[in-house]
């Protein structure tokens, strides 16, 4: 109360008049603001307002003196105060006083953040609330000042932010609200994403601009394309055409056109996924299918605005700006490769992978549903992908390694000029393993060192790719044309059918399945060569450790993967070694995987419409229901006495060696005693020769062979005990 007889009236009137000669004083004092852009006169004036609103005054005037901070004093040109002791009804009018000053003024011209945001909001569709509101959420992000600023309004609700931000930018709240939808296209651009996870917080965690877009946005001299350059960008043109994707079949033929019609009819929710091992060429085929129909190819960018890797949240909206900048074009397709870190897998340590495909399904879909840019999604695998998402892919696309031709066609390009021998290129395309990938960057290596160094480009290019595979656990399959010993004769093959007829079906038939049982060393394996050679095709042949794996369905799957990658090469023949190891009689099995091995592989060779091989040593242990899947069950046993004594002087003479007519009767009794020899017996004592000094010698040859039948079973008999 005022001391003496002064009535309150008067004595408020006295302190009205006292504040104002004071702020006065003040003013005159404030250094004014230097010419700054316009995003920071509006930083200024925002964050004025957000402190002269009810609750952030409320809050300053809890405290005796409002000694301010640093930043924020700094944003509205109030540095003079810093650290004197204003009260806060000398801070309102000061402040109101400021802001008057401040909003008198125009905003810079050619201010780059305002301009771009102009741009952006033009080709996106954003109305004029919407643009500010992503102004102010920049710099918010952005200025400090603004940020201490609207940290005196507390935190609040999603109706208390739209009334908030109705105040500090002086726009209607109900069209903040309008603009603050979810399915607007400035949250649905992903260009702010209203945090609604908490019932409260403050309006700078509350609104979440896409980070680095500030910065991007304040390039003055890009277009918005080319600001927008670390979120997604555009693919350079491909080297490939489609002919070298010919392995995919009409698969890729259907993709293409599909494609094209729903570009040129405007439809939305179009979505393609490509999956198969890395290496194998998807990414280029994506760009080669976007060359091909005349359109531009964007990717989104995996890495943040400081090259780092892009977390999942960044990756989705990166990709929401892309569909949202691109939705009025008609010239273009979206890549978004490397699902999985969107769609991602969990790991258990008991019970393995575990299916975890995203958060929030609903919104997932419909992010799958209404694309308005055909996008094409790629992935190494889709075992980890929810079959919700799974059945939104429109087309759905498995990319496995090229075949043969194909894969001679892709090395042969790459090469360019690098001169290799035709041997060699043959030898190199013949693994199943190389991969575009692998061979694109065995050739840079070539390339790079250049014709002055003193290695050949062959044995760089095959050091490369040994040292690729090793490191990722690849084995080299057993694969080539000619793989049948030095003497292999039909004749000397003791079967239980016509082994001239079965060759004369195979020249005609291109669906056939044998199986070759009998005991080591009968030519079993080198049968299957043999035909090979005979009509010109290439063998993949696979055995045991090629296709057992240590998970379970591991194995069912290679199996599966087996057989597709012999429908997918041409003229070839599938040869299965040692395949007991995987058709083992089921009612002897005690662990479910051992079935379902071999019923895989039993609905396998069902569906397979090629020539398929196997062997096995042990026919009596093979499931029963095996044997109605083979068209021929062929036997292969040990050499007749004629056939044994035939081999023998054939190989003698083709060392000009001849048998002296005096010991004809005794070596050929000697050689019929060894009632068990095989053709692999004979290539054996041949090797062994190669030890010796004076070459092949018919005595020591039929001692070899002698030997070798000692270690047959039955012939030797061990003593019981040790």
């Amino acid at each position: 109360m005022p001391a003496g007889s002064e009535s309150p009236f008067v004595y408020i009137i006295r302190l009205a008049n006292y504040n104002i000669t004071m702020i006065n004083t003040i003013s005159q004092k404030t250094i004014d603001l230097p010419p700054v852009s316009g995003a920071d006169k509006l930083a200024a004036i925002w964050s004025l307002r957000a402190l002269l609103h009810p609750h952030a005054f409320k809050r300053i005037a809890k405290v005796s003196f409002f000694t301010g901070e640093e930043h924020l004093l700094h944003v509205i040109g109030l540095e003079c105060i810093i650290e004197k002791e204003i009260k806060y009804f000398d801070l309102y009018l000061l402040f109101k006083q400021q802001l008057q000053r401040l909003e008198s003024r125009c905003l810079p011209q050619h201010d780059p953040l305002l301009r771009n945001i102009d741009l952006l909001g033009e080709m996106i569709g954003l109305s004029t609330t919407e643009k500010e509101i992503l102004l102010f959420t920049l710099v918010l992000q952005s200025n400090q000042g603004l940020r201490e600023a609207v940290e005196y309004l507390g935190s609040t609700s999603i109706p208390g932010l739209i009334q908030h931000l109705s105040y500090i930018l002086k726009i209607k709240p109900d069209k903040v609200f309008k603009a603050l939808r979810g399915n607007g296209p400035l949250c649905a651009s992903g260009l702010i994403d209203l945090n609604k996870r908490h019932a409260t917080l403050d309006i700078a965690n509350r609104l979440e601009a896409l980070g680095g877009l500030v910065h991007a946005l304040q390039d003055p001299h890009a277009d918005i394309e080319q600001a927008l350059s670390a979120f997604f960008y555009k693919m350079p043109s491909s080297r490939m055409t489609l002919s070298d994707f010919s392995h995919l079949g009409e698969d890729l033929n259907i993709l293409s056109t599909f494609l094209a019609e729903s570009l040129a009819k405007r439809a939305t929710g179009v979505n393609v996924l490509m999956y198969g091992p890395p290496g194998t060429g998807k990414t280029e085929l994506a760009g080669t299918i976007a060359a091909n129909l005349g359109v531009s190819l964007y990717e989104v960018s995996s890495q943040d605005e400081d090259g780092d890797p892009a977390f999942k949240d960044r990756l989705w909206r990166s990709y929401l700006l892309c569909q949202s900048l691109f939705s009025r074009r008609r010239d273009c397709l979206i890549l978004f490769d490397e699902i999985e870190d969107v769609f991602p897998s969990e790991t258990h340590k008991f019970f393995g992978m575990m299916v975890r495909s995203g958060d929030n399904k609903g919104w997932t879909n419909r992010v799958l549903e209404r694309n308005a840019v055909p996008s094409i999604w790629i992935s190494n695998s889709v075992e980890q992908i929810d079959p919700a998402f799974l059945r939104r892919f429109d087309f759905i696309l498995e990319v496995p390694t090229p075949a043969l031709a194909v894969r001679r066609q892709m090395l042969t390009k790459m090469m360019g000029e690098i001169a290799v021998k035709d041997e060699w290129l043959e030898a190199m395309v013949s693994n199943h393993h190389l991969v575009p990938g692998h061979m694109e960057k065995a050739v840079k290596v070539a390339a790079v060192m250049g014709a002055d160094y003193p290695g050949a480009p062959e044995n760089v290019i095959d050091r490369v790719i040994h040292n690729l595979h090793k490191a990722m656990g690849v084995r080299f399959p057993n694969r080539t044309k000619k793989q049948t010993p030095p003497i292999y004769d039909l004749a000397f093959l003791n079967t239980d059918l016509n082994l001239a007829r079965l060759v004369e079906i195979c020249g005609v038939e291109s669906c056939l399945k044998v199986c070759l049982h009998g005991p080591s060393g009968t030519g079993k394996t080198a049968f299957a060569h043999y035909l090979a050679e005979r009509f010109n095709r290439k063998v993949i042949a696979k055995k045991a450790s090629d296709i057992l794996g240590p998970y379970v369905g591991q194995t069912e799957k290679q199996m599966a993967d087996m057989f597709a990658e012999a429908s997918a090469e041409k003229d070839c023949i599938l040869f299965l070694d040692e395949a007991d190891s995987f058709l083992q009689d089921r009612v002897r099995a005690r662990h479910s995987w051992e079935i379902t091995k071999v019923n895989e592989l039993l609905v396998q060779m069902e569906n397979f419409a090629g020539l398929f091989f196997c062997t096995t040593n042990l026919i009596d242990t093979l499931d029963k229901a095996v044997f109605r899947r083979f068209d021929l069950n062929i036997k292969f046993d040990f050499l007749r006495p004629e056939q044994a004594w035939g081999l023998f002087t054939r190989i003698l003479t083709n060392h000009t060696l001849n048998i002296p007519k005096d010991q004809e009767i005794h070596w050929r009794t000697r050689l019929l005693k060894l009632s068990k020899l095989t053709p692999g017996d004979f290539a054996t004592a041949a090797r062994q020769m190669r030890f010796t000094n004076g070459g092949i010698d018919a005595n020591l040859f039929l001692g070899l062979l002698e030997k070798e039948s000692m270690y047959k079973y039955g012939v030797i008999k061990y003593p019981v005990g040790f």
